[in-house]
C-alpha cells in the first residue's frame, strides 16, 4: 500500500523535472477545454432551448410550464455535471492518447535512469503512432463503456453499489495503466494476471481518482498526473514482484 501514495508525489516530481513533460501535460488540458466550451456552446444551449419549446407546448404556456421548464433544467444541470466531470477523462484520452503515450513512455525512462530524447523524437512519435495509438484508444474505451454501463447498473441497486463503486475504480486504473501494457506488448492473459496480483493496489488508486475526477477545475490535470501516476506504480510494482520471485 505504500506505494499506492508514494507514487503520488513521484509522478508530480517526474512531470514537473522535465520541460519536455510539462508541455505534454499542457496538451491534454487545453484539448479538454476547447473540447467542453464547444459541447456546450453547441450542445447545451440548443438542447434548453429545445426542451422550454416542448415543455410549453405540451403545457399550452401555462405557469406550470414556465416551473416545470426550470425544474427540469436544474435536473438536467446536475445530471450534466455529473456526465461532464464522469466522461470528461474517456473522451480527452482519446483525443489525447499519442501525447499520453509519450508521456509515459518518457516516465518509465526516467524511472529507469535512460535516455529521454528531444522534441523531434516525440513530434516523429505523434505523427507516426496517432492513427494506431488512438484506435488502440478507441477500442479500450469502448471496453470500458461496456463495463462501465455494468457498474451504473449495479450502482441502481443499493446492495450492489460498493461492487458498482469497485468497478469504476478498476475501469479508471486500467485505463491509465494499460499504456505501460501496450508498451511491453503484453497479451491479454498477462494483463488478466496483472490485474489479479494487483487489484487491491489498483482499486485502492482508481478510487482516490475517481475522488479527483469529480472536483472541477482539478479533473482538468486527471489526465497527464493518472498517465504519469500509473506508470510509475506499474513499473514499481512489477520490479518488486520481480525481485521477490
Amino acid at each position: 500500500m505504500k506505494l499506492v501514495f508514494e507514487s503520488f508525489w513521484r509522478s508530480k516530481k517526474r512531470i514537473f523535472e522535465n520541460r519536455l513533460n510539462i508541455l505534454l501535460t499542457i496538451i491534454p488540458l487545453i484539448l479538454g477545454i476547447l473540447l467542453y466550451f464547444v459541447g456546450a456552446y453547441f450542445l447545451w444551449g440548443p438542447l434548453a432551448d429545445w426542451s422550454r419549446s416542448y415543455i410549453d407546448s405540451l403545457l399550452q404556456n401555462s405557469i406550470w410550464g414556465s416551473f416545470l421548464y426550470y425544474f427540469i433544467v436544474v435536473l438536467f444541470s446536475i445530471a450534466f455535471y455529473f456526465l461532464l466531470n464522469w466522461t470528461f477523462v474517456l473522451v480527452v484520452s482519446i483525443i489525447a492518447s499519442p501525447f499520453s503515450d509519450i508521456l509515459s513512455e518518457r516516465i518509465e525512462r526516467q524511472e529507469l535512469g535512460q535516455e529521454l530524447g528531444g522534441i523531434d523524437q516525440i513530434w516523429r512519435k505523434v505523427v507516426s503512432g496517432w492513427i494506431s495509438i488512438v484506435t488502440n484508444e478507441i477500442k479500450k474505451i469502448a471496453l470500458i463503456a461496456i463495463l462501465g454501463l455494468l457498474a451504473f447498473i449495479f450502482g441502481q441497486f443499493p446492495p450492489l453499489l460498493f461492487l458498482s463503486v469497485i468497478v469504476s475504480s478498476l475501469l479508471l486504473a486500467i485505463q491509465f495503466v494499460d499504456y505501460s501494457w501496450s508498451r511491453h506488448k503484453l497479451s491479454f492473459g498477462d494483463c488478466v494476471r496483472d490485474l489479479k496480483r494487483h487489484f487491491i493496489p489498483y482499486v485502492l488508486s482508481g478510487l482516490i481518482w475517481l475522488a479527483i475526477v469529480m472536483v472541477p477545475i482539478v479533473n482538468l490535470f486527471v489526465i497527464p498526473l493518472a498517465t504519469a501516476y500509473y506508470t510509475i506504480l506499474w513499473n514499481r510494482l512489477t520490479q518488486r514482484r520481480l525481485e521477490r520471485s
